[in-house]
């Protein structure tokens, strides 16, 4: 029994807590609507009232006008502005157009995605209902086993894909210590120069045995003092055709 009450206890808690966290999410979303609903509100307000001012000092200045040339250059003014008017309020509407029909032929576009998926919900049903029927079993235990086989496939092709991960690192990693390995004895290599041996020798690489009369190959370094590098044919850096190495 006091297990329950400490079980109930820590269910009230937690359901308080998350009441509490729900609250806080909400209010901290509300208020941030509520910010930018009156942030844009004070820009309106302010946009129609620098509007507006404009708008009356212009007839302040066309009631105030002289009849004569000045009154006549401040009419063609305000004609012309009211034509820029007219035009940023003509492209605006053509944007809203435009954004209509890209609208349009977005939900078209999703409207034939969901009859295409709705054609194949309906052979998914069709064919679970015949497999149903042929098994003689309900159409759910049909999909619960389906689901339970892909769900052990997925498990398989990961586990199969976490080993195959492993051994591709473990094979870069030794693929990255042959090359540092290959990589050293090369140093300072300009050339290979290609000879018949006369005398037991050892790759520099692999270290395989090379006898007399084999094709090997002697590295030509950039100082003489350094030391002899004698390589076999399979472990060149690049691919030599057998013509040219004979």
């Amino acid at each position: 029994r006091a297990e329950r009450e400490r079980v109930l206890a820590e269910a009230r808690a937690a359901s308080a807590i998350q009441s509490v966290w729900r609250m806080h999410a909400c209010r901290q979303t509300y208020m941030h609507s509520r910010v930018l609903q009156l942030a844009a509100g004070q820009i309106q307000r302010v946009y129609r009232g620098c509007r507006g001012r404009r708008r009356a000092n212009r007839k302040k200045t066309w009631e105030a006008a002289e009849p004569g040339p000045e009154r006549l250059q401040l009419g063609l003014r305000l004609i012309e502005d009211s034509k820029q008017a007219f035009a940023a309020q003509q492209e605006e509407i053509d944007a809203l157009h435009r954004a209509q029909e890209r609208a349009e032929t977005r939900v078209s576009r999703i409207h034939a995605g969901l009859q295409e998926s709705e054609r194949e919900l309906a052979v998914l049903e069709q064919e679970l209902k015949r497999l149903a029927g042929a098994l003689r079993v309900p159409v759910s235990n049909v999909v619960r086993t389906i689901l339970e086989d892909a769900v052990a496939t997925l498990d398989s092709v990961g586990q199969l894909a976490e080993g195959e991960l492993r051994q591709a690192a473990e094979k870069l990693r030794q693929g990255r210590g042959a090359l540092r390995r290959v990589a050293r004895p090369l140093e300072r290599v300009v050339g290979y120069q290609p000879l018949v041996l006369a005398r037991d020798e050892s790759c520099e690489l692999c270290g395989r045995a090379l006898r007399p009369g084999d094709h090997a190959f002697l590295g030509i370094r950039e100082d003489a003092a350094g030391p002899r590098v004698i390589l076999g044919k399979e472990c060149l850096p690049f691919s030599v055709s057998e013509e040219k190495n004979q």
